[in-house]
């Protein structure tokens, strides 16, 4: 949970309600509208004319082609509906690690049930393959962690990751491995390259969570 700017109340994923970062007025419906709104309002605040982030409208056009994607590769059915939950937890776990480097319990821990219950209604893997990616992939990450700290004597990885990674080993099984290698892999050569540019100083922490979504 994160302060308040406002100094009101507490921030969480549910409030306060959807508002501008700049002026803080509280946004109607019509000002929520995805896509259209963005576009009406010519990508500024209504209320204060601050240009608003680029990343809402393209988080929202990509949700829109998942969803167009997974209707098309498999209807309208109860996996699909699954999916579409899954595509949402997703894209908003990305882009609050990216920001914030934070990945809630609320959100992973949703997606580890929906995972667990989409193999129990029949998707593409068992309930006891979902059940044993979930565990064995937290406690592959849990292990690494502690082991970093018992050298290093300093955490090296959230808790999110773990339970991002087990929410993955969920959905996926034992293409979790995959997943984790393929994601270990793309994070080390983007970080040796924004570490080589000078963007990124050895001592800033990288977000992990969005490699093993992009993975």
């Amino acid at each position: 949970m994160l302060s308040d700017p406002r100094n009101t109340t507490s921030f969480n994923l549910a409030w306060p309600r959807s508002h501008c970062p700049h002026c803080q007025q509280t946004l109607r419906w019509v000002e929520l509208i995805p896509i259209i709104s963005f576009c009406l309002q010519r990508a500024r605040c209504r209320y204060c004319q601050a240009p608003i982030a680029w990343r809402y409208p393209l988080v929202e056009c990509t949700y829109t082609l998942l969803i167009i994607l997974t209707y098309l590769q498999f209807g309208l059915s109860t996996l699909s509906f699954m999916l579409v939950l899954f595509h949402a937890l997703m894209l908003s776990l990305w882009v609050i690690d990216y920001q914030h480097q934070l990945l809630p319990d609320s959100l992973t821990l949703i997606g580890l049930w929906l995972g667990l219950i989409c193999s129990v209604l029949g998707g593409p893997i068992t309930p006891s393959e979902s059940i044993l990616a979930a565990a064995g992939s937290y406690l592959l990450l849990r292990a690494v962690a502690d082991g970093y700290r018992w050298c290093r004597k300093q955490e090296g990885m959230g808790g999110g990751d773990m339970k991002l990674l087990a929410m993955l080993g969920a959905w996926f099984g034992t293409s979790v491995l995959f997943i984790l290698i393929l994601s270990v892999t793309i994070a080390l050569l983007v970080t040796l390259i924004r570490y080589g540019s000078g963007r990124l100083s050895w001592q800033q922490p990288v977000a992990f969570g969005p490699f093993l979504i992009l993975g």
